[in-house]
């Protein structure tokens, strides 16, 4: 038997429209979709024939009432525009996907009165869940989201009590600075992030570490805290005074790629009068000129961990971690005056010899001749 409905209106098929042909209540015709088995099968039968014969979709507004899940997650990011991002939203989307589930994005700009109003937001919207990447917010905001009983996992820091899937960078601003203080640099700068950024406070720690154990001249070793942009790289170099280090370390490769620019412009030559690395690897980096040698993290990986935690957590399953950390990776390219070049000689600054950037004196605004 065909059954039809007008279509004058061009409204769609909802349950009540099946529910008034099969001559059965709203709710059996409810708990059929769903294959309850508390509705004989006959009846079962014959509702989910209709629905197929009707074309019906259940909306997800009428699912998000039925099962109390909208099966959407908020994913809250600092910079949409910063290139770090994009592979750990396909990692955080494409998990989300295997479950059918949608991801919302919210974009913050790196400015933290926004990412209270959003967090606020979040407290009264119709989300399963929330993933904070790279947050900016103190803990106690973050804690306030998660004490309204709104499922939650952090990127790139930790909080205590949260479930948290972070890079360990300060393994990895140490290996990239044991690197190159192994080659034989001695004047080192880190150009750090936010201050009270937790990735900024691990970084350092990761630095001061290597230099520490390398029994570095204190007075040759610097650390100034700048915005993660182009534009923040940019103005930190543009700003040294005195004698150029020999080897800058950035916070991201976004710093590092404004540090070129800040090169080009004052006449410094990458590798030979400066040795640069970055933190993150990036797209760019491998494109950038002279390729930038980095610390690779393992974002795609990190979105889909990060989308793991919090299915476990709306199942109610037990985490086994409330934090995983996830290794870096040292990729030496040509910035840091390390590798061999395409005769097969030695880089550029073998340990023993010449280091970059030896007495050479910077004034900023100024080129170097």
């Amino acid at each position: 038997m065909v059954h039809s409905l007008d279509r004058s209106k061009n409204t769609r098929t909802t349950i009540y429209d099946i529910a008034r042909i099969a001559s059965v209540s709203p709710s059996t015709v409810s708990r059929s979709l769903k294959n309850d088995t508390r509705i004989g099968l006959k009846t079962r039968e014959k509702i989910q024939s209709i629905a197929e014969e009707l074309g019906f979709r259940p909306s997800r507004v009428g699912k998000a009432l039925a099962t109390g899940r909208s099966q959407v997650i908020a994913l809250v990011i600092t910079d949409v525009s910063n290139p770090f991002f994009p592979e750990i939203i396909y990692g955080v989307e494409d998990k989300a996907l295997e479950k059918d589930y949608y991801v919302s994005f919210w974009n913050t700009r790196e400015d933290v009165e926004r990412e209270r109003r959003y967090l606020k937001m979040l407290e009264k919207g119709s989300f399963d869940g929330v993933i904070l990447a790279a947050s900016r917010v103190s803990q106690r905001d973050i804690l306030n989201l998660v004490n309204r009983s709104i499922p939650c996992v952090v990127m790139n820091r930790v909080v205590k009590g949260i479930p948290s899937v972070v890079t360990d960078s300060q393994r990895g601003l140490y290996l990239a600075t044991r690197h190159l203080i192994d080659e034989g640099y001695r004047r080192l700068a880190f150009f750090n992030g936010p201050g009270r950024a937790y990735a900024s406070r691990q970084r350092k720690k990761g630095f001061l570490q290597a230099t520490y154990e390398a029994e570095l001249d204190e007075n040759k070793v610097s650390v100034s805290h700048n915005p993660p942009t182009h534009e923040g790289g940019f103005r930190a170099l543009m700003q040294l005074k005195g004698v150029l280090p020999e080897a800058i370390v950035t916070y991201d490769d976004l710093m590092a790629i404004g540090v070129m620019g800040a090169c080009r412009k004052m006449g410094i030559k990458i590798p030979q009068d400066l040795a640069l690395v970055g933190f993150d690897d990036i797209s760019q980096a491998s494109y950038s000129d002279p390729p930038l040698t980095t610390v690779r993290q393992p974002r795609y990986f990190m979105g889909q961990v990060a989308m793991n935690m919090l299915f476990d957590f709306l199942s109610g399953r037990r985490l086994s971690s409330e934090t995983v950390f996830l290794q870096p990776e040292l990729v030496i390219r040509e910035s840091c005056g390390c590798v061999k070049n395409e005769k097969g000689d030695e880089g550029l600054c073998p340990e023993g010899s010449r280091r970059p950037g030896a007495g050479i004196r910077l004034y900023p605004g100024q080129r170097n001749s």
